[in-house]
């Protein structure tokens, strides 16, 4: 039995334990966790039963040219944001490993903290030129694809027939766009 089971089962009363879905008796401590490992797997088939959108469903929206350029842009731009690390990285080992030598006579101290000086400043300058494309193009295309997401999903509801309307919630239908709408841009922008 895991330890969180028995620590659970510890702080309640025999009462609780006895009284509680599953449990046949005081001592039947085998039927609680056999109902825990019941709810854990009914969650699991919950989880399961709503697929989630293949990424050709996520970029079908990207419609226009203009969009998909956008998007292959900012893709590259965060892919050269990530390997400015490992090279920050590349040129703090290098400049130790340079002033490690510092006892030699013909050191030049001051020439060495220049050139890292500005190896750290044109890196700096290209993190925040390739995060700012990044961010930019992949926001201003999240923007685009939810508005064609937003209308695609209005000229549907426009092609329902008026039977539709009263089985359904319409103010409620209205809500539900938008709130995905703003879910998909968040989606496409923060987590490409």
């Amino acid at each position: 039995m895991s330890p969180l089971k028995e620590e659970a089962l510890a702080s309640s009363s025999p009462k609780e334990v006895s009284q509680g879905p599953g449990a046949k008796d005081k001592n039947s401590i085998k039927d609680v966790g056999k109902e825990e490992d019941t709810i854990a797997t009914t969650s699991d088939k919950k989880k399961d039963s709503d697929p989630l959108a293949t990424v050709r469903e996520v970029f079908s929206f990207a419609q226009t040219n203009k969009v998909k350029v956008w998007i292959a842009i900012g893709t590259f731009c965060a892919a050269v944001t990530g390997c400015t690390f490992p090279a920050m990285a590349w040129i703090f080992s290098d400049s130790f490993q340079r002033l490690s030598g510092a006892d030699v006579p013909e050191f030049d101290f001051m020439a060495e903290m220049r050139e890292l000086a500005f190896q750290l400043l044109v890196l700096g300058a290209i993190i925040c030129l390739f995060m700012t494309l990044s961010a930019g193009l992949l926001e201003a295309s999240a923007t685009e694809m939810s508005e064609t997401m937003k209308k695609q999903w209005f000229e549907a509801l426009l092609r329902q027939d008026m039977a539709y309307y009263d089985i359904s919630d319409v103010s409620g239908t209205a809500t539900i766009i938008n709130t995905n709408g703003r879910k998909f841009k968040k989606c496409v922008s923060k987590h490409v």
